[in-house]
């Protein structure tokens, strides 16, 4: 697979990521100007998160059918729509319901895109080529949040859509020039609801799916719980400032994308199976300092440090269970990404729902709800049946 490709799925990827920070910094505006409460557009972000978690599932399982090409190109489209539809909103609803729109859309061309990358490389090929989406991934949170400022202090909250827009145009034409079908015809399911449901059965039953798939949920309970919470624990309870929590996540960042880089490189000398282990290893080494934490409570440079591992051992877990998930499941790879996209955002955001609503954020809550999914992340390994798996046709 040509790097520019690699390039053109990393940039659609990350949309999603982008669509979802860039116009954080604006909540309270927006609130303001559409004549609202701060509660109402907090849902403008759930909204985008449901959103993706339908588009990862029912469009990358619809790709199956209909080609990898045209559900991007479509996606990309409809994403351009609903983001000149927000710019030019004033009604609250109408915003809530094209977050939805936008959310699906940038779902869609993840799942897809992986997909992609499975039609047409395996094993330690494939896994390298998740981890160069992870790298690239990671650059949305760092610099969607700047663009975003940036456009605030020329601008307002509409002009951040238009961005949003035009960048959706951008990648409709590189799609539209550069992508060609992966997905040969011979090889598509029949497009009916049967047939595409029906495959996320095959994929219930393939223990490299299962185990992928937990280690996917567990971590993006861990994962979301801090993004969501992180900055009530460390500002509250450590009496970090506002900045001092910025850089800190700017670090968690770049750790993301150093890891990524190592687990590229550890898979070129090595087995897949080698580097999928690493990423358990360190998973499991944050849950224990995490949970150490909890043992000898109120040390900032210990639960910094189990954060930064947090981010560490996700440049591994990211890539290797992606290419886990899908390494059996050729010809219903869109299926198979974005039933693994769902069990991890669901998860994720049900994590982050019963920890912000039901048990209350604080460090303590937080490292719970960060040790015990990383130290169970170990078990997935009693599923991996320890050998190569073989490509399916079928399954």
């Amino acid at each position: 697979m040509k790097k520019s490709t690699l390039w053109l799925l990393g940039a659609l990827s990350m949309i999603g990521p982008f669509t979802f920070d860039a116009y954080l910094a604006a909540l309270p505006t927006i609130a303001h100007q559409l004549h609202t409460t701060s509660g109402m557009v907090q849902w403008t972000v759930i909204a985008n998160m449901l959103g993706v978690t339908a588009g990862m599932l029912l469009t990358g399982s619809i790709s199956d059918s209909l080609g990898r090409r045209r559900p991007i190109i479509t996606a990309m489209a409809v994403y351009v729509v609903a983001s000149l539809a927000i710019a030019f909103t004033s009604n609250i609803g109408v915003f809530i319901a094209l977050r939805v729109i936008q959310g699906y859309c940038g779902g869609s061309v993840r799942s897809v895109g992986q997909a992609v990358i499975r039609d047409r490389l395996e094993g330690k090929e494939a896994a390298r080529a998740f981890s160069l989406l992870t790298i690239i991934n990671a650059i949305g949170p760092i610099i969607a949040p700047m663009v975003g400022a940036g456009i605030l202090l020329i601008g307002n909250w509409r002009n951040i859509f238009e961005m949003l827009a035009l960048l959706g145009v951008g990648l409709v034409v590189w799609t539209s020039l550069t992508l060609k079908e992966t997905l040969p015809v011979a090889h598509r399911i029949q497009f009916s609801p049967l047939a595409i449901t029906g495959s996320w059965g095959n994929l219930l039953r393939d223990r490299n799916f299962i185990a992928a798939g937990l280690v996917n949920a567990l971590s993006s309970i861990a994962l979301v719980c801090y993004l969501s919470s992180g900055t009530f624990a460390l500002q509250l309870d450590f009496h970090m400032t506002p900045q001092q929590f910025g850089v800190f996540m700017g670090l968690n960042g770049f750790m993301l994308i150093a890891a990524g880089t190592v687990n590229n490189q550890i898979l070129k000398h090595h087995s897949f199976k080698a580097a999928s282990n690493i990423g358990i290893g360190i998973a499991v080494l944050t849950g224990l300092v995490m949970a150490s934490n909890l043992v000898i409570p109120g040390q900032l440079p210990l639960y910094l440090a189990a954060l930064i591992l947090l981010n560490a051992s996700m440049g591994f877990v990211i890539p290797n269970a992606m290419n886990l998930a899908l390494m059996n499941h050729r010809d219903n790879a869109g299926s198979a990404a974005g039933l693994a996209g769902l069990l991890g955002s669901a998860s994720g955001s049900l994590g982050a729902i019963a920890l912000s609503q039901f048990v209350g954020v604080n460090s303590t809550t937080l490292a719970l709800f960060i040790a015990i999914p990383f130290a169970l992340c170990g078990a997935t390994l009693l599923l991996y049946p320890g050998r190569q798996a073989h490509v399916s046709a079928t399954s």
